[in-house]
């Protein structure tokens, strides 16, 4: 999408982070972090993509969600948050991400994830050179609660833990 050098510059291909709420399991099975250099393509001023248009950083986990009780319930992933030393960065079911991979919920309705039903999908993170530094310092995932989203869910604290960037 911005041309230029891509170069996968960390990985982790294994579950690396499971956080069950009880009423939904949030999994990361596997992230990337992709450098982007020298861009060649214009990105329109108004597409969120334009904020690699002098290049950055491109962090896509894959995620899987899984609504363990009987009913629907609301959640939205993208505001799950890599934190670093002193940043947070806000994700993205969208950008970089190709249609068929969007994490949504239901066809109805992409925040309400069905009875039973396990969805899988990417969420993407931008960053520049000094976000990332900071986020490399001390990488977290900060994932909120469905209650946050749902107040038929029982509350339950957020979860944030390490991500080891390899």
């Amino acid at each position: 999408m911005t041309g230029g050098q891509v170069e996968t510059v960390s990985g982790n291909y294994n579950p690396s982070f499971i956080k069950d709420f009880n009423s939904l399991v949030v999994r990361v099975n596997q992230y990337k972090v992709e450098r982007v250099q020298n861009p060649t393509k214009e990105i329109d001023v108004y597409s969120p993509e334009s904020y690699m248009q002098n290049g950055g950083y491109v962090v896509t986990l894959d995620v899987s969600i899984f609504n363990e009780t009987t009913k629907n319930i609301m959640y939205k992933a993208e505001q799950i948050s890599l934190v670093g030393a002193s940043k947070s960065t806000g994700g993205s079911l969208d950008n970089f991400v190709p249609s068929n991979y969007h994490l949504t919920g239901s066809t109805a309705d992409p925040y309400v994830f069905s009875p039973g039903k396990t969805v899988e999908g990417y969420i993407t993170y931008m960053m520049d050179d000094a976000k990332y530094e900071d986020f490399k310092a001390k990488p977290s995932i900060a994932v909120p609660s469905p209650s946050k989203f749902d107040a038929s869910v029982p509350k339950n604290d957020a979860a944030i833990s390490s991500l080891s960037l390899n």
